[in-house]
């Protein structure tokens, strides 16, 4: 799925961009005047390094390179943290000019395509047919790397990458039901092979058994004075002879159907697997949903319940302290007045923006519980989260977006005195950082 970054919340008295598109107005972008040579990877502004890395190389690509340029004991790594692992080696001069060597050679021949391109007008052109033909990561690259692109094109382009991972998103519906019929279409290959490998079996024994009297009936024919079978015989023989090729022709064509069939069972098998993979991320997506959900009416109910009722809730997390990291100022007014009717104590670390992050280290061992949102957090954040927390002994968890749902369904599904294994882990099924 291919990833954008999430973008720092604006400061007080700006314009507020659009949450989904990164902020582009940090490196200006040089004029084809200026600059006729191709942009490198180093030369982008730094926001654009996610959305490049999650489109434009696989996760195998990717984690060959990292496991290269960071060792062999990251090789076990989710998809995710080699992600991450990713866009920071993008910001690091040596690593970026590797990375940019390997996507120049990954995507030549449409380099070349783009550099025949020498207006916004010709480049916008390309990036059209690029996302009709569904070449994205070739032509994302191309565009954002070519000296003739313009900050509106290059803002255009970031756009219609977030918007495909959308789609991406809402077409698991229609695989599942592709996923349902092709079982049922493997079922009935199967027992379609399972037929013609017995029907194979038996024309092999009834052509053994034709040769078997073929061979008895030709020993059995006298032969004349001359030494020549008689007219009779050699008709008697050619017919045989004929019958046999005839078995023979049946056989051959038998073979040919078994092989196709086996082959076509072979396809819609691994097709089945790959769906079966995306069901299984689908449906722990969905149960993070109803557990969200499931917080918003909670909260719903309790709205009118006045602060300091004694419930199983409060007694739960009574005397609890929960770090959240990162997020937008907006909700944490919210999250805070949850946590203070539970009894729980709330603690706020904007993830470097203001506060220092060499102070994570102790706010993460005064804190029972470390949260993080992955739509609203800076990768460096989120791997000194994990990396302290790990240190300190501490269960953390990375939550689907900044909404006060998500959090009060952490809060929810958290048992302060279990040992919370999966806390632990940064779920795969947390999508988009």
């Amino acid at each position: 799925m291919m990833a954008i970054s999430a973008v720092v919340p604006a400061a007080p008295n700006t314009v507020r961009r659009q949450d989904w598109l990164p902020a582009l107005g940090r490196k200006p972008v040089p004029s084809l005047a200026a600059k006729r040579q191709r942009r490198k990877l180093l030369d982008l502004d730094s926001h654009l390094h996610c959305s490049i890395v999650g489109t434009c190389l696989t996760v195998a690509e990717l984690r060959r390179i990292v496991v290269r340029r960071l060792g062999q004991h990251l090789a076990r790594e989710s998809d995710l943290e080699i992600h991450e692992h990713g866009v920071r080696l993008a910001s690091d001069a040596e690593a970026s000019r590797e990375l940019s060597r390997e996507l120049d050679r990954k995507f030549e021949l449409s380099i070349k395509r783009f550099g025949r391109a020498d207006t916004e007008v010709g480049i916008g052109a390309l990036w059209e047919e690029a996302k009709r033909s569904g070449d994205i990561p070739a032509g994302y690259w191309c565009l954002v790397t070519h000296p003739a692109t313009s900050r509106g094109l290059l803002q255009r382009a970031v756009g219609d990458v977030h918007m495909l991972s959308h789609i991406v998103g809402a077409s698991n519906r229609a695989d599942i039901r592709r996923l349902a019929q092709l079982d049922e279409r493997c079922g009935r290959l199967d027992d379609k092979v399972a037929r013609q490998q017995a029907r194979i079996q038996a024309l092999s024994i009834e052509r053994d058994a034709a040769r078997r009297e073929i061979g008895a009936a030709l020993q059995c024919v006298p032969a004349s004075s001359s030494g020549h079978p008689g007219q009779e015989s050699q008709d008697a023989a050619q017919f045989l002879r004929q019958a046999v090729a005839a078995l023979e022709q049946r056989l051959v064509a038998a073979k040919r159907r078994r092989e196709h069939a086996e082959a076509t069972s072979a396809a819609d098998r691994a097709a089945v697997q790959r769906l079966e993979a995306q069901l299984r991320a689908s449906a722990a997506r969905e149960r993070m949903l109803e557990a969200e959900l499931q917080a918003a009416a909670t909260l719903l109910e309790q709205s009118g319940t006045a602060k300091g009722c004694a419930n199983d809730e409060g007694t739960r997390l009574a005397g609890c302290s929960v770090l959240y990291v990162g997020g937008r100022p907006g909700a944490l007014h919210a999250m805070r007045a949850y946590c203070e009717t539970r009894g729980c104590g709330f603690m706020h670390h904007d993830g470097g923006l203001e506060v220092r992050i060499g102070l994570l280290d102790s706010w993460i061992r005064g804190a029972d519980l470390v949260v993080f949102p992955a739509d609203c957090v800076s990768h460096d954040a989120a791997l000194a989260v994990k990396r302290a927390c790990r240190q300190a002994g501490r269960p953390f968890k990375a939550l689907r977006s900044s909404g006060v749902t998500s959090f009060v369904a952490a809060l929810e599904c958290w048992e302060p005195t279990g040992e919370d294994e999966q806390a632990m882990a940064c779920d795969d099924a947390v999508a988009g950082c």
